[in-house]
């Protein structure tokens, strides 16, 4: 009861410092602030009354601390949409800037609408919803959201528009995890607070959602997962040291010592030393002439592809163990009363007799459940840490219930080996369902999606190529606020015309072997249109992206050479870009404030979708993983599955990886931004 009242007390004075923060603060101060807000609600989860990972009613739920969690990762992207919103406004600006959105136009419920008393003017109905403000794009066959724009009244209404979504910016983006508390520590709405619905309320079926959020100063991973119609679940996770010792053999120079000593710094400078490497031989291939040159060449690239990989399996091991089945877009299976009995009989088994009647009292929750008896289906190795983990989370739910004393080396081995044989009669059944492969519902229906909600430095790494998400469409989204407004907004599934294509082909004209690879797929096309061979100026760039469905960019970089960053999110993008140069897609750390980089300019533009880069590749690899892309989402023709079933971007890209001869240094490189989309004539 003490520690839940400091818990309590801590949570108080926290969700202050985090509300005055979000109002004022910098990037950094909200990060911080809600973090601890978030881990003090942790705490209050852990040692409350009751929780979702306890069952029971009162406390702080799951689904506050991944409120809190979720809330600094929406600031910056809400605040800069605003930005984007007053530049589109201006006085002065050319109509392709002006124009707004259809779907804001005419949005449900509260929107905006044509003033009949003023010409092209707009005025405020009740309020703009955020979840207009957060899609800044319009459905294909909208064609009549040109017209208008702001008249006379524009700073006035701009003046509204901006307060209210300043106010879901500073009101900490859906904050609501920071309603007071009563005296006895619950939870309490803001009398004035509108509450959107909850993301499992209208997530599809077939999207898992997870949160990922590093904290390296103190070495823990914070993990969120949501399902459609279940509770979120929250984990915190130590990240374990990974070893780069036998990496050392391929890239010289790893990790230096004195260098980095966290286990999260390390594994970004062992994948930035890899990278590096890779870099280096890039830039030494021209000096490659005999052939004894050319098979070290690529003796070396070989080497630093399997470090990559070897990397990744590293971290996914000493990371997740068998929690990696969180990352997995598969629904937990809901466990069955044998799972629950044999659980409880097990802890009931091994604790004191002193502790028996609240061990029985307690219930545990379907999540924790549908973990342990998923965990089990996949150990193999039962003195292994990955099941030990498992075990000594079940122990620690108990244990800080008061349910079960404090847990030793002797207790957890004796436990761990005793839950394995109990749960073993029940879960062996589920085991052929289990494997790591894309599970279809049927074959009209998409495959199964994960989409990834990572913080700046979950960003740095190429999650979707861990072992258990490399067979599965992953996709990437600045937050679930940002992704629970599209949802509110957007055509479901999201659709674009495959005919409606534009390219900018080589625009520094030295980039032969690209341009002959697609300059004949272009002319096979003759509906395309873009620039080859040359320089687009900002006008054309600003054209395709606002005009088409999908632009193609085949060049250096994303285009930013020759398309500025106020530019862009002042342009109203309909496109799904592909952007298939290097490093379009990185995501640069700013230090204390949050990391900037092509794929948020686009975000706060109105993209729907965006394939990129997270690092330099070679270009006949990413050509030759760039035309496969095309063909399997059906741009090129008909899509890859023979059934009729709809293949969106995000599935294109895990499919295409294989064709890359650098499975690893090419094939993690490509990553995407957005929801998944598909196209209309397979939709």
């Amino acid at each position: 009861a003490t520690v839940y009242q400091m818990a309590l007390n801590t949570y108080g004075v926290l969700r202050r410092v985090a509300t005055l923060a979000v109002s004022s603060g910098t990037p950094h101060s909200v990060h911080a602030s809600t973090r601890m807000l978030a881990v003090s609600a942790a705490l209050m989860q852990a040692y409350g009354a009751a929780s979702v990972s306890a069952g029971g009613g009162g406390g702080v739920s799951a689904a506050v601390v991944a409120s809190v969690l979720d809330a600094p990762l929406n600031i910056t992207v809400a605040r800069e949409t605003v930005e984007a919103m007053r530049s589109r406004t201006m006085v002065g600006a050319p109509p392709e800037l002006t124009a707004w959105p259809a779907d804001v136009l005419r949005g449900q419920g509260d929107r905006l609408e044509h003033s009949p008393d003023a010409s092209p003017g707009l005025r405020p109905v009740k309020h703009v919803s955020s979840s207009s403000c957060m899609l800044l794009s319009s459905n294909d066959n909208d064609n009549d959201d040109d017209d208008g724009g702001l008249g006379s009244g524009r700073g006035e209404n701009m003046d509204s528009l901006r307060a209210k979504f300043f106010q879901d910016a500073t009101d900490g983006a859906r904050l609501s995890a920071l309603w007071p508390l009563d005296q006895e520590g619950s939870v309490q709405q803001h009398p004035g607070a509108q509450v959107s619905p909850a993301l499992s309320d209208v997530l599809p079926r077939e999207w898992v959602v997870c949160g990922v959020s590093v904290d390296s100063t103190r070495d823990v991973l914070l993990l969120t997962r949501y399902e459609h119609k279940r509770s979120p679940l929250v984990l915190i996770l130590p990240l374990r040291a990974v070893s780069l010792d036998a990496l050392d053999a391929c890239v010289d120079g790893l990790v230096a010592e004195g260098g980095p000593v966290g286990a999260f710094q390390r594994v970004l400078a062992g994948l930035g030393e890899i990278i590096q490497a890779s870099d280096r031989s890039m830039k030494s291939a021209p000096a490659c002439v005999t052939p004894q040159d050319k098979r070290t060449w690529w003796e070396r690239r070989a080497q630093l592809d399997k470090a990559l990989g070897e990397l990744l399996h590293r971290v996914q091991n000493a990371w997740f163990g068998l929690f990696c089945r969180l990352l997995c877009p598969e629904p937990l299976a809901l466990p069955s009363a044998a799972v629950r009995d044999a659980l409880q009989a097990c802890v009931l088994a091994h604790v004191p007799r002193t502790y028996a009647a609240r061990t029985r009292r307690l219930v545990v929750s379907d999540e924790l459940c549908a973990l342990v008896a998923d965990a089990a289906a996949r150990c193999v190795e039962r003195a292994g840490h990955e099941w030990r983990d498992v075990c000594g989370l079940v122990w620690a739910v108990y244990c800080r219930r008061d349910a079960a004393p404090d847990l030793d080396a002797r207790v957890l081995e004796e436990f761990s080996d005793a839950l394995y044989d109990s749960l073993s009669p029940h879960v062996s059944d589920t085991l052929p369902q289990q494997q790591n492969v894309p599970m279809l519902l049927d074959s009209q229906t998409p495959a199964r999606h994960l989409i990834l909600a990572l913080d700046k430095h979950a960003q740095q790494l190429p999650w979707e190529m861990l072992p258990c998400l490399a067979d599965h469409p992953v996709s990437r989204v600045p937050s679930v606020s940002f992704l629970l407004d599209h949802l509110l907004t957007a055509s479901k599934p999201i659709t674009v015309d495959p005919t409606s294509v534009s390219y900018v082909l080589n625009p520094a004209g030295d980039l032969p072997r690209t341009q002959a690879v697609f300059e004949p797929l272009i002319k096979a096309h003759p509906a395309w249109q873009g620039i080859m061979g040359r320089t687009p100026s900002s006008g054309e760039f600003a054209h395709a992206l606002s005009s088409s469905s999908i632009f193609m960019y085949l060049g250096h970089g994303g285009g930013e050479a020759y398309w500025s960053r106020a530019r862009l999110r002042a342009t109203r993008v309909r496109s799904v870009a592909l952007l298939f140069g290097c490093s379009s897609a990185v995501m640069r750390l700013m230090g204390e404030y949050d990391a900037v980089g092509t794929p948020a300019d686009y975000v706060v533009a109105g993209c729907r979708a965006l394939l990129g880069n997270l690092w330099d590749v070679g270009d006949k690899d990413i050509d030759r993983f760039a035309v496969e892309v095309l063909r399997v989402w059906g741009v090129l023709g008909q899509s890859e599955p023979s059934d009729g079933r709809p293949v969106s971007l995000a599935e294109a890209v895990c499919l295409a990886r294989k064709v890359c001869r650098m499975p690893f240094l090419t094939g993690a490189a490509p990553v995407v931004y957005g929801l998944p989309v598909y196209l209309s004539s397979t939709g």
